[in-house]
């Protein structure tokens, strides 16, 4: 019997260990120990802003459905008095 997933818990994006080895590769030229790559894993989300990240993509979504019904720009412009 296959078990239904609920569709909220699915995972946007995710950083692989492959990733965190790839990246110490080629930008330190360095091969992280387990334990170097656990604690990479876990101050990683220290330095992402996932918010600023996720709102970034969503306006960028938005923009391109108002683009595609031909409705002007639905960003906001600041007004210097």
């Amino acid at each position: 019997m296959k078990l239904k997933v609920d569709p909220m818990e699915r995972t946007v994006y995710s950083i692989s260990v492959a990733d965190v080895v790839d990246v110490a590769d080629n930008e330190f030229s360095v091969k992280l120990t387990e334990e170097e790559i656990k604690r990479v894993e876990d101050r990683l989300g220290d330095y992402i802003d996932w918010h600023g990240a996720l709102s970034l993509a969503i306006s960028d979504v938005l923009e391109g459905r108002r683009k595609s019904r031909g409705e002007k720009s639905g960003r906001r412009s600041l007004k210097l008095s």
